[in-house]
Order: C-alpha cells, then sequence, then structure tokens
C-alpha cells in the first residue's frame, strides 16, 4: 500500500501498521468522521453537490468507536435516528 501525505510517498505495509498481524478485524483508531452509505435509487446527479440516493445511513466515528447513526429517507422526507447505538467499536 502507498500512502500519500503533500508531495512525498511512503510505502507502507498491514503489519508495519496494524497492532495484530494477520487478524482479519481492525479498530481504525485512525479515523474521525462520517461514513456515507447510500440506500436505494439514485434520485439526483449534480456535478457540483454530487449524487443523492432515496435513504442515506451517516454512521459518525470517533477513533474507531460508533458515536451516532442516523438514517436520512429523502423519499419521506424523514429523519431516523439510531438511539441503540452506544459508544462501540468500529471493527
Amino acid at each position: 500500500m502507498t500512502l500519500l501525505f503533500e508531495k512525498a510517498s511512503a510505502l507502507y505495509y498491514k503489519e508495519n501498521i496494524f497492532s495484530k498481524p494477520g487478524s482479519r478485524l481492525i479498530k481504525a483508531t485512525w479515523f474521525s468522521g462520517k461514513l456515507r452509505i447510500p440506500q436505494g435509487k439514485m434520485t439526483t446527479y449534480d456535478e457540483d453537490y454530487g449524487l443523492r440516493f432515496e435513504q442515506e445511513i451517516i454512521i459518525t466515528v470517533e477513533k474507531g468507536d460508533i458515536v451516532k447513526m442516523v438514517t436520512l429517507d429523502y423519499t419521506k422526507r424523514i429523519l431516523i435516528v439510531n438511539t441503540q447505538v452506544k459508544k462501540r467499536s468500529c471493527i
């Protein structure tokens, strides 16, 4: 795997990055942000704003832990908040 950082690139191997070589599940402790998962048919395409689907699941992750998950249903114009999500590992 090659990772790019600004002008220089560096070659990394899975064994050097992850603490459990050979393990299939790896906690993404280096990741904090939102994962957007489209569901259903594509309803809109716009070069400036991107794609829109019937539904979208948005998962908020902090240092590899799922802290919030919501579903946007654009067809029904509702927001569904998953209240059962408690801080859990995202592996």
